[in-house]
């Protein structure tokens, strides 16, 4: 590797422990990101590769390794271009030494006072182009739009593989479509994060991590490709349903910090690291601890898709545990 590229890498590591509360966002995004490119080479998107983490938040890979695309994605309250230029610079200089791929900058708000000369000064980044469910193009993607930006571009997707089977197209089976495709990425991300965050490696060693770890777009395919309505939906499932909703509300718990909080960051992110460490026998004893009024009738994840089991409940629980754990002392423990 180029010594230079090394020296902005080792700089900027794509690991960045105290990003890490927008992971769920990040992983949507790229499933978004995946689909949108199945539906323009259906044949040929299947060599493709996802690597999250790694390169960039996340990036498309050929079977050579050689880099298709990268993305840098952004969901925070800064609405003024000036916030992210620090963030703009380093992707135009990554994306110099890469110089086959296409780099996208996504936020997740729109901004404002984007310099004129934005094009000449930062080529050859784009702002990323969402499609909205009337098919008009976007510049930014709110966190509480991407599940139906995902769902309608998977309806693209259906209509292209399977022109002929209408049942893939009905809303239910797009949102279990999402949901399992999530499964997917979001379990790799989860993962990622994880162990980097209870790794006491830095840098390259956390890109090696990351980069090892690439999903196939195969992958997505076996999913999209399969009838889901034969589909059990086991503990697993439900396992990793509940840790992604747990992200989420992490993500936004985390948005509220001040600036000057990136201690308080970086403490909750290791712990929050620990959560998403649990089993799902764990998992469902932490769940009940929170939520003691509904001991009866949770007494295994499966039972998440009942109503015996209040997300509003568990939302609340959690950000009780978040305010005890941004207030206590913090010793990282391996």
């Amino acid at each position: 590797m180029d010594d230079q590229l090394i020296e902005i890498e080792e700089n900027n590591p794509h690991t960045a422990i105290t990003s890490y509360s927008g992971y769920i966002y990040q992983g949507k995004i790229a499933l978004l990101h995946c689909l949108r490119l199945i539906e323009q080479q259906p044949t040929e998107s299947r060599t493709l590769k996802l690597q999250i983490e790694s390169i960039e938040d996340f990036a498309i890979l050929t079977t050579d390794n050689t880099c298709k695309s990268l993305h840098q994605v952004k969901a925070r309250k800064d609405r003024l271009f000036s916030d992210y230029r620090p963030d703009v610079e380093k992707l135009r200089d990554k994306a110099n030494f890469h110089e086959d791929s296409e780099p996208f900058f996504h936020v997740s708000l729109p901004l404002r006072l984007i310099p004129s000369t934005f094009t000449s000064d930062y080529s050859p980044i784009t702002f990323y182009q969402y499609f909205d469910t009337n098919d008009n193009s976007v510049d930014h993607c709110p966190l509480e739009s991407v599940d139906i930006f995902i769902e309608h571009q998977m309806n693209k997707v259906y209509q292209v593989l399977f022109p002929d089977e209408e049942y893939r197209t009905n809303n239910d089976y797009l949102l279990k479509s999402r949901q399992f495709l999530e499964d997917i990425i979001i379990k790799h991300v989860i993962d990622v994060h994880r162990e980097i965050q209870q790794s006491s490696a830095t840098g390259s060693v956390q890109r090696e991590v990351a980069a090892s770890r690439n999903i196939e777009f195969n992958e997505i395919y076996e999913v999209l490709t399969e009838n889901l309505n034969d589909r059990a939906l086991d503990e697993s499932y439900f396992h990793y349903l509940l840790l992604k909703d747990a992200g989420i509300y992490f993500h936004a718990y985390c948005q509220k910090l001040g600036v000057n909080e990136e201690n308080t960051l970086l403490k909750l992110n290791y712990y929050f690291s620990k959560f998403n460490a649990l089993d799902r026998s764990s998992l469902t004893k932490f769940i009940r601890a929170i939520v003691p009024h509904k001991k009866v009738g949770f007494n295994n994840i499966s039972q998440y898709k009942d109503n015996t089991f209040n997300l509003d409940d568990f939302k609340s629980g959690l950000l009780k545990v978040l305010d005890q754990m941004a207030q206590s002392e913090f010793e990282k423990l391996t």
